[in-house]
């Protein structure tokens, strides 16, 4: 750059002194207005080559690099996050337990022998039932005939009892069962005495009544035999049931 500036000066003043020599040639001037001229001329040649150099100056000046002014760091340090520490679990303190008391069972009070009735308070008002359910309809119309057999048992000296009894289509149909007794057909519902002939779709119950039982006794008379049989069959047992009172 610098040489470049310096060879346009050269050039540029070297046209001046030309063009000053030129106006001298062309038309004669005096001795005196030669110098004054020629002086004129170095002045302005001197002038011209200040104004060249300032010029000089003012490019190379602009030309120089600028120095750059580093930038400025944003950059702004975080300060560290404080982590905190995992705090310690606290020990629980055993405290020594004590062991648990025992439950003390509530006192009951000593159980009652069940005393066994005594002659003066057993009264003979219990009986004992045994029974035979006969089949709805199990009858068929003509004469029929019945024995209920008790074997011995305890006080009970046993026996056994025959009666016969009549079926017909046309009879009465009681809505209870008829009792096939030891005396004979009852009214199961107010025991009163079948002297006729009974329905042959009459529900019928082969029935034996232990009666007049002391409470003592009751046990040992469920334990007894009794059996029925009808027209010469085989003997059917009957069942004991619950005792009651009378």
């Amino acid at each position: 750059m610098y040489g470049q500036t310096t060879t346009s000066k050269n050039l540029f003043l070297n046209l001046l002194t030309f063009t000053v020599l030129l106006s001298s040639c062309a038309s004669p001037t005096p001795a005196g207005q030669i110098e004054t001229q020629v002086a004129a001329t170095v002045a302005a040649r001197d002038a011209a080559t200040a104004t060249v150099e300032q010029a000089v100056k003012l490019t190379l000046t602009a030309s120089a690099p600028t120095a750059t002014t580093p930038p400025t760091s944003t950059f702004t340090p975080i300060p560290p996050t404080a982590t905190s520490l995992p705090t310690a679990t606290p020990v629980p303190t055993l405290v020594p337990t004590s062991p648990p008391l025992p439950t003390l069972a509530p006192t009951l009070p000593p159980a009652s022998p069940t005393s066994a009735p005594t002659v003066g308070n057993d009264p003979e008002n219990w009986a004992i039932s045994f029974v035979y359910n006969f089949p709805v309809g199990f009858w068929s119309v003509g004469t029929h005939q019945y024995t209920i057999i008790a074997q011995p048992c305890g006080d009970n000296s046993g026996g056994s009892f025959t009666q016969s009894f009549q079926v017909s289509n046309n009879a009465p149909l009681y809505p209870v069962p008829i009792y096939l007794r030891l005396s004979g057909l009852r009214n199961s519902r107010d025991g009163s005495v079948i002297n006729g002939a009974i329905n042959s779709a009459q529900s019928t119950i082969g029935i034996l009544d232990w009666t007049k039982l002391k409470q003592s006794k009751v046990e040992a008379t469920k334990q007894c035999k009794v059996f029925i049989s009808w027209d010469g069959g085989a003997q059917q047992p009957l069942v004991a049931q619950a005792p009651y009172q009378r």
